[in-house]
């Protein structure tokens, strides 16, 4: 199968009934790549080689699958006239930066927790996708964005999904539960900040529009942002913008001063700082490499 990538570690697929060609389909997933299936319509086999093992999903479930021994084979028919399906591959070490936010974790010690070894591991085990779930699917299956942004929508969009999908498992008890916000729903509102925010990299915007249409104080915003992400919103936005300002930097032909204005910086030299920050060495260095 090809998969579309945002980025080299990355690769999704989404499949209908008019897109397909035949009723039977094969892929080889590599040794450090998770491989997430979810059927939104209709029924399929899915067969993995490292197991031997056939999995009869239906509409509505999903399952995520992952071999660190060694590359595997996976293959999958329709059982059902009426199918869609989503398939996303993800390498295991970018997968666990995402959700952690611990970087240039070695994978071997990655397996080592409990979501990936052991009896509470998701691998192999068949989950049903909540309507939440069905949405994040859909707007990874349906992107409309434009390339400046697709790197940190669809790196957005996956921390969603896999948040939900895990968040799943494990039964919100009743002195967790909020007695006016279910679990869920602050994460919910919580993600349509971050969207909105992908898009729309201005905190003061972000936290007037939000605050109106969820009758929330820009307070309570901010607090339930870095619960749920483990970052306040102000660093949000400067990763979106610097990672847009790398984006126009590799364009070349361009000026330092034009770029921190183009990304919303009014002060230049604040904006060098900030890069330097992030990538380890000033925009004007990197124009000069490029050149």
């Amino acid at each position: 199968m090809v998969f579309s990538c945002s980025e080299a570690d990355i690769g999704y697929r989404h499949f209908s009934e008019a897109s397909l060609r035949r009723s039977q389909m094969d892929d080889v997933v590599n040794s450090n790549e998770l491989l997430l299936v979810a059927v939104m319509e209709g029924t399929i086999d899915l067969s993995s080689s490292f197991n031997n093992t056939s999995y009869i999903l239906e509409s509505g479930e999903c399952i995520s699958l992952f071999y660190p021994m060694q590359d595997w084979e996976t293959k999958w028919k329709l059982l059902s006239a009426e199918t869609e399906v989503f398939f996303l591959k993800i390498n295991l070490v970018l997968f666990h930066e995402l959700l952690s936010g611990e970087k240039d974790a070695a994978l071997k010690r990655i397996l080592l927790k409990p979501d990936f070894y052991g009896e509470n591991s998701f691998n192999g085990k068949k989950m049903v996708l909540s309507p939440l779930l069905k949405l994040s699917i859909r707007q990874l299956s349906e992107i409309q964005v434009g390339l400046n942004t697709l790197k940190p929508y669809v790196r957005a969009k996956i921390v969603e999904l896999f948040s939900l999908l895990l968040d799943s498992r494990e039964p919100v008890s009743p002195t967790q539960a909020c007695p006016f916000f279910s679990h869920s729903e602050i994460r919910k509102r919580m993600m349509d900040v971050r969207d909105f925010l992908t898009l729309n990299p201005d905190e003061e915007k972000a936290l007037a529009h939000f605050s109106e249409e969820y009758k929330m104080s820009k307070h309570a915003l901010k607090v339930g942002f870095k619960r749920t992400f483990d970052k306040h919103i102000k660093d949000f936005c400067h990763e979106i913008k610097m990672d847009k300002a790398m984006e126009i930097l590799q364009g070349g032909g361009v000026k330092v001063s034009d770029v921190a204005y183009q990304t919303g910086y009014s002060n230049p030299s604040h904006f060098i700082n900030l890069f330097k920050k992030r990538y380890g060495s000033s925009p004007g260095s990197f124009l000069k490499v490029k050149q």
